[in-house]
């Protein structure tokens, strides 16, 4: 966790206890969507009706 927050103040400006806030939510937010975008794109097609999973021809 140390060696997070060394990275994290050598590579922002980070004064405030809001600026590790908005920089460790801008971080997040951005790994949510390649997440997301990940999951999306390996399930297209695919959908869940009853319980099982059918693949859209």
């Amino acid at each position: 966790m140390k060696e997070v927050l060394k990275v994290l103040q050598d590579n922002y400006e980070i004064e405030t206890v809001q600026d590790l806030r908005k920089i460790t939510k801008d971080l997040f937010k951005e790994i949510l969507e390649k997440i997301m975008n990940t999951e999306v794109n390996t399930t297209k097609g695919t959908y869940s009706k009853g319980g099982k999973t059918t693949t859209k021809r």
